[in-house]
Protein backbone atom coordinates (compact mmCIF):
# COMPACT_ATOMS: atom_id res chain seq x y z
CA UNK A 1 0.00 0.00 0.00
CA UNK A 2 1.12 3.54 -0.78
CA UNK A 3 0.83 6.01 2.11
CA UNK A 4 0.30 9.63 1.02
CA UNK A 5 0.52 12.31 3.71
CA UNK A 6 -1.34 15.50 2.75
CA UNK A 7 -0.12 18.29 5.02
CA UNK A 8 -1.94 21.57 5.52
CA UNK A 9 0.80 24.08 6.48
CA UNK A 10 -1.81 26.48 7.87
CA UNK A 11 -3.04 24.00 10.50
CA UNK A 12 -1.79 23.97 14.06
CA UNK A 13 1.24 25.88 15.30
CA UNK A 14 3.74 27.80 13.20
CA UNK A 15 6.25 24.96 12.98
CA UNK A 16 3.70 22.13 12.83
CA UNK A 17 4.43 21.18 9.20
CA UNK A 18 8.11 20.65 9.92
CA UNK A 19 7.28 18.62 13.03
CA UNK A 20 4.80 16.49 11.07
CA UNK A 21 7.28 15.78 8.28
CA UNK A 22 9.93 14.90 10.85
CA UNK A 23 7.57 12.45 12.54
CA UNK A 24 6.56 10.83 9.22
CA UNK A 25 10.21 10.40 8.19
CA UNK A 26 10.73 7.95 11.06
CA UNK A 27 8.65 5.38 9.19
CA UNK A 28 11.12 4.85 6.35
CA UNK A 29 10.05 1.24 5.79
CA UNK A 30 6.71 2.18 4.18
CA UNK A 31 6.13 3.32 0.61
CA UNK A 32 5.22 6.93 1.31
CA UNK A 33 4.86 10.36 -0.23
CA UNK A 34 4.45 13.78 1.35
CA UNK A 35 2.43 16.59 -0.22
CA UNK A 36 2.18 20.06 1.33
CA UNK A 37 -0.90 21.94 0.18
CA UNK A 38 -0.60 25.36 -1.45
CA UNK A 39 -3.95 26.86 -0.50
CA UNK A 40 -7.66 26.22 -0.02
CA UNK A 41 -9.11 23.27 -1.97
CA UNK A 42 -5.62 22.26 -3.14
CA UNK A 43 -5.84 19.00 -1.17
CA UNK A 44 -9.03 18.06 -3.04
CA UNK A 45 -7.41 18.76 -6.40
CA UNK A 46 -4.29 16.81 -5.44
CA UNK A 47 -6.21 13.72 -4.28
CA UNK A 48 -8.37 13.65 -7.41
CA UNK A 49 -5.34 13.96 -9.70
CA UNK A 50 -3.40 11.35 -7.75
CA UNK A 51 -6.22 8.82 -8.08
CA UNK A 52 -6.61 9.63 -11.78
CA UNK A 53 -2.91 9.09 -12.41
CA UNK A 54 -2.64 5.98 -10.20
CA UNK A 55 -5.98 4.21 -10.67
CA UNK A 56 -4.69 0.72 -9.76
CA UNK A 57 -2.47 1.60 -6.81
CA UNK A 58 -3.80 0.83 -3.35
CA UNK A 59 -3.41 4.10 -1.47
CA UNK A 60 -4.22 5.55 1.93
CA UNK A 61 -4.36 9.35 2.21
CA UNK A 62 -3.54 10.95 5.56
CA UNK A 63 -5.20 14.31 6.19
CA UNK A 64 -2.55 16.06 8.31
CA UNK A 65 -4.47 18.98 9.79
CA UNK A 66 -7.92 19.59 11.22
CA UNK A 67 -11.51 19.10 10.11
CA UNK A 68 -11.02 21.37 7.10
CA UNK A 69 -8.16 19.21 5.84
CA UNK A 70 -10.23 16.06 6.39
CA UNK A 71 -13.01 17.68 4.36
CA UNK A 72 -10.70 18.53 1.45
CA UNK A 73 -9.09 15.08 1.29
CA UNK A 74 -12.50 13.39 1.61
CA UNK A 75 -13.94 15.57 -1.17
CA UNK A 76 -11.24 14.31 -3.52
CA UNK A 77 -11.85 10.71 -2.49
CA UNK A 78 -15.63 10.48 -3.01
CA UNK A 79 -16.42 8.25 -5.97
CA UNK A 80 -13.05 6.46 -5.98
CA UNK A 81 -12.74 2.65 -5.80
CA UNK A 82 -13.10 1.82 -2.08
CA UNK A 83 -11.22 -1.46 -2.52
CA UNK A 84 -8.11 0.57 -3.38
CA UNK A 85 -8.43 4.05 -1.86
CA UNK A 86 -8.98 5.10 1.74
CA UNK A 87 -8.14 7.94 4.11
CA UNK A 88 -7.51 8.72 7.74
CA UNK A 89 -6.44 11.73 9.81
CA UNK A 90 -3.22 12.72 11.55
CA UNK A 91 -4.84 15.39 13.79
CA UNK A 92 -2.48 18.35 14.01
CA UNK A 93 -5.04 21.06 13.28
CA UNK A 94 -6.83 23.52 15.53
CA UNK A 95 -10.12 21.64 15.26
CA UNK A 96 -10.50 17.87 15.24
CA UNK A 97 -14.21 17.32 15.87
CA UNK A 98 -14.97 14.49 13.44
CA UNK A 99 -12.62 11.90 14.96
CA UNK A 100 -14.11 12.37 18.43
CA UNK A 101 -16.70 9.75 17.50
CA UNK A 102 -13.85 7.24 17.11
CA UNK A 103 -12.09 8.00 20.38
CA UNK A 104 -10.57 11.41 19.85
CA UNK A 105 -7.34 13.09 18.85
CA UNK A 106 -4.91 11.10 21.02
CA UNK A 107 -5.96 7.85 19.38
CA UNK A 108 -4.93 9.15 15.94
CA UNK A 109 -1.59 10.71 16.87
CA UNK A 110 0.28 7.41 16.71
CA UNK A 111 1.38 7.14 13.07
CA UNK A 112 2.39 3.49 13.47
CA UNK A 113 -1.16 2.64 14.53
CA UNK A 114 -2.54 4.75 11.67
CA UNK A 115 -0.45 2.79 9.19
CA UNK A 116 -1.86 -0.48 10.58
CA UNK A 117 -5.42 0.83 11.01
CA UNK A 118 -8.39 -1.01 9.55
CA UNK A 119 -10.86 0.68 7.22
CA UNK A 120 -14.44 1.52 8.13
CA UNK A 121 -17.06 2.52 5.58
CA UNK A 122 -18.53 5.90 6.58
CA UNK A 123 -21.22 8.17 5.18
CA UNK A 124 -20.71 11.53 3.49
CA UNK A 125 -23.18 14.40 3.01
CA UNK A 126 -23.42 15.54 -0.61
CA UNK A 127 -24.49 19.14 -1.24
CA UNK A 128 -26.07 20.30 -4.51
CA UNK A 129 -25.20 17.09 -6.36
CA UNK A 130 -21.49 17.21 -5.65
CA UNK A 131 -20.81 20.94 -5.48
CA UNK A 132 -19.71 20.42 -1.87
CA UNK A 133 -19.31 17.54 0.56
CA UNK A 134 -19.29 17.22 4.34
CA UNK A 135 -18.16 14.28 6.44
CA UNK A 136 -18.97 15.69 9.88
CA UNK A 137 -21.61 18.40 10.37
CA UNK A 138 -23.23 21.09 8.24
CA UNK A 139 -24.54 23.94 10.36
CA UNK A 140 -26.22 27.24 9.59
CA UNK A 141 -27.75 30.09 11.50
CA UNK A 142 -26.23 31.56 14.66
CA UNK A 143 -22.99 29.57 14.93
CA UNK A 144 -22.32 29.74 11.20
CA UNK A 145 -22.80 33.52 11.32
CA UNK A 146 -20.28 33.69 14.17
CA UNK A 147 -17.69 32.04 11.89
CA UNK A 148 -18.53 34.44 9.04
CA UNK A 149 -18.40 37.49 11.32
CA UNK A 150 -15.12 36.30 12.84
CA UNK A 151 -13.53 36.05 9.38
CA UNK A 152 -14.78 39.54 8.55
CA UNK A 153 -13.34 40.99 11.76
CA UNK A 154 -9.97 39.33 11.15
CA UNK A 155 -9.82 40.77 7.62
CA UNK A 156 -10.60 44.30 8.76
CA UNK A 157 -8.55 44.40 11.96
CA UNK A 158 -5.19 43.19 13.16
CA UNK A 159 -6.47 41.04 16.02
CA UNK A 160 -6.10 37.60 17.60
CA UNK A 161 -8.45 34.68 16.92
CA UNK A 162 -9.69 34.80 20.50
CA UNK A 163 -10.57 38.50 20.38
CA UNK A 164 -12.19 38.15 16.96
CA UNK A 165 -14.27 35.18 18.18
CA UNK A 166 -15.49 37.00 21.31
CA UNK A 167 -16.40 40.07 19.28
CA UNK A 168 -18.23 37.92 16.71
CA UNK A 169 -20.23 36.08 19.40
CA UNK A 170 -21.27 39.37 21.02
CA UNK A 171 -22.39 40.89 17.70
CA UNK A 172 -24.29 37.76 16.68
CA UNK A 173 -26.06 37.56 20.04
CA UNK A 174 -27.56 40.94 19.20
CA UNK A 175 -28.18 40.51 15.47
CA UNK A 176 -28.26 36.80 14.56
CA UNK A 177 -30.81 35.13 16.80
CA UNK A 178 -33.53 35.43 14.14
CA UNK A 179 -32.13 33.91 10.94
CA UNK A 180 -34.29 33.98 7.85
CA UNK A 181 -34.61 30.71 5.96
CA UNK A 182 -36.66 27.55 5.48
CA UNK A 183 -35.60 23.96 6.11
CA UNK A 184 -37.48 21.07 4.53
CA UNK A 185 -36.94 17.36 5.20
CA UNK A 186 -38.38 15.45 2.26
CA UNK A 187 -41.74 17.17 1.90
CA UNK A 188 -42.00 18.30 5.53
CA UNK A 189 -41.23 21.93 6.39
CA UNK A 190 -39.60 22.25 9.81
CA UNK A 191 -40.15 26.00 10.15
CA UNK A 192 -42.11 28.84 8.63
CA UNK A 193 -39.59 31.64 8.22
CA UNK A 194 -36.94 31.93 10.95
CA UNK A 195 -34.66 29.81 13.12
CA UNK A 196 -31.87 30.28 15.66
CA UNK A 197 -29.58 27.57 14.29
CA UNK A 198 -29.73 24.18 12.61
CA UNK A 199 -27.36 21.24 12.19
CA UNK A 200 -27.40 18.40 9.67
CA UNK A 201 -25.00 15.73 10.84
CA UNK A 202 -23.16 12.46 10.33
CA UNK A 203 -20.67 13.26 13.09
CA UNK A 204 -21.54 14.52 16.55
CA UNK A 205 -19.34 17.47 17.56
CA UNK A 206 -18.80 21.02 16.31
CA UNK A 207 -16.87 24.03 17.57
CA UNK A 208 -14.42 21.99 19.60
CA UNK A 209 -16.81 21.45 22.50
CA UNK A 210 -20.47 21.26 21.44
CA UNK A 211 -22.03 17.80 21.19
CA UNK A 212 -24.54 19.10 18.68
CA UNK A 213 -25.68 15.75 17.26
CA UNK A 214 -25.38 13.21 20.10
CA UNK A 215 -27.46 10.50 18.43
CA UNK A 216 -25.84 10.72 15.00
CA UNK A 217 -24.19 7.57 13.59
CA UNK A 218 -21.56 7.94 10.90
CA UNK A 219 -22.45 4.82 8.88
CA UNK A 220 -26.22 4.28 9.17
CA UNK A 221 -27.23 6.08 5.96
CA UNK A 222 -29.26 8.63 7.91
CA UNK A 223 -28.88 12.34 8.54
CA UNK A 224 -29.57 13.82 11.96
CA UNK A 225 -31.36 17.14 11.60
CA UNK A 226 -31.74 19.41 14.63
CA UNK A 227 -33.26 22.90 14.46
CA UNK A 228 -33.70 25.35 17.33
CA UNK A 229 -36.17 28.22 16.96
CA UNK A 230 -35.38 31.87 17.83
CA UNK A 231 -35.14 32.73 21.54
CA UNK A 232 -34.24 35.69 23.75
CA UNK A 233 -30.63 36.34 24.78
CA UNK A 234 -31.41 35.16 28.33
CA UNK A 235 -33.01 31.95 27.06
CA UNK A 236 -30.08 31.42 24.69
CA UNK A 237 -27.60 31.55 27.56
CA UNK A 238 -29.58 28.96 29.55
CA UNK A 239 -29.47 26.56 26.58
CA UNK A 240 -25.68 26.53 26.24
CA UNK A 241 -25.01 24.08 29.08
CA UNK A 242 -27.26 21.20 27.97
CA UNK A 243 -26.47 21.82 24.29
CA UNK A 244 -22.71 21.65 24.93
CA UNK A 245 -23.16 18.35 26.79
CA UNK A 246 -25.45 16.90 24.13
CA UNK A 247 -28.46 16.72 26.46
CA UNK A 248 -30.84 18.76 24.32
CA UNK A 249 -32.46 15.65 22.78
CA UNK A 250 -33.23 13.86 26.06
CA UNK A 251 -36.56 15.51 26.79
CA UNK A 252 -34.94 18.60 28.29
CA UNK A 253 -37.76 20.98 29.22
CA UNK A 254 -35.78 24.03 28.07
CA UNK A 255 -35.90 22.72 24.48
CA UNK A 256 -39.43 21.30 24.52
CA UNK A 257 -41.18 24.03 22.51
CA UNK A 258 -38.27 25.29 20.43
CA UNK A 259 -36.62 22.18 18.99
CA UNK A 260 -37.34 20.18 15.82
CA UNK A 261 -35.47 16.89 15.45
CA UNK A 262 -35.46 14.31 12.65
CA UNK A 263 -33.37 11.30 11.64
CA UNK A 264 -33.91 10.79 7.95
CA UNK A 265 -32.78 9.24 4.68
CA UNK A 266 -34.60 11.97 2.74
CA UNK A 267 -33.14 15.05 1.07
CA UNK A 268 -32.84 18.10 3.32
CA UNK A 269 -33.44 21.38 1.48
CA UNK A 270 -32.28 24.71 2.89
CA UNK A 271 -33.44 27.99 1.30
CA UNK A 272 -32.23 31.37 2.49
CA UNK A 273 -32.00 35.04 1.45
CA UNK A 274 -29.13 36.86 -0.29
CA UNK A 275 -25.91 36.43 1.66
CA UNK A 276 -27.05 33.17 3.25
CA UNK A 277 -24.24 30.79 4.21
CA UNK A 278 -23.73 27.30 5.55
CA UNK A 279 -20.71 25.87 7.35
CA UNK A 280 -19.39 22.53 6.08
CA UNK A 281 -16.94 20.95 8.53
CA UNK A 282 -15.93 24.47 9.53
CA UNK A 283 -15.68 25.91 5.99
CA UNK A 284 -18.16 28.52 4.72
CA UNK A 285 -20.20 28.26 1.53
CA UNK A 286 -22.60 30.95 0.29
CA UNK A 287 -25.81 30.52 -1.69
CA UNK A 288 -29.60 30.77 -1.54
CA UNK A 289 -30.48 27.07 -1.90
CA UNK A 290 -28.71 23.94 -0.71
CA UNK A 291 -29.89 20.37 -1.20
CA UNK A 292 -28.29 17.89 1.21
CA UNK A 293 -28.42 14.13 0.89
CA UNK A 294 -26.52 11.35 2.58
CA UNK A 295 -24.32 8.96 0.61
CA UNK A 296 -24.19 5.75 2.62
CA UNK A 297 -20.73 4.19 2.96
CA UNK A 298 -19.25 6.72 0.55
CA UNK A 299 -15.59 6.29 1.56
CA UNK A 300 -13.29 4.15 3.68
CA UNK A 301 -11.91 5.87 6.79
CA UNK A 302 -9.12 4.08 8.65
CA UNK A 303 -9.47 3.96 12.45
CA UNK A 304 -6.55 2.89 14.67
CA UNK A 305 -7.14 0.28 17.37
Amino acid sequence: MKHVFVINPMSGSKNQSEQTISEISKYHYIDSEIYVTKGKKDATKFVKEYIKNNPDEETRFYACGGDGTINEVMSGLVGADKSLFSMTCYPVGSGNDYIKIFGGKEKFLNIKKLIDAKNKEVDVIEVNRGEYYSINVINFGFDCNVVAKMEQIKRNKNTTNEKAYKSAVFQCLIKCRHNEGEVTVGEEKLNKKEFLFCTVANGQYIGGQFKAAPKSICDDGLLEVCMVKPVSIFKFITLLGPYTEGKHLDGNKKFKKILEYRRTDKTVTVVGPDGFCICLDGELAYGQKFELRNIKHAINFAIPE
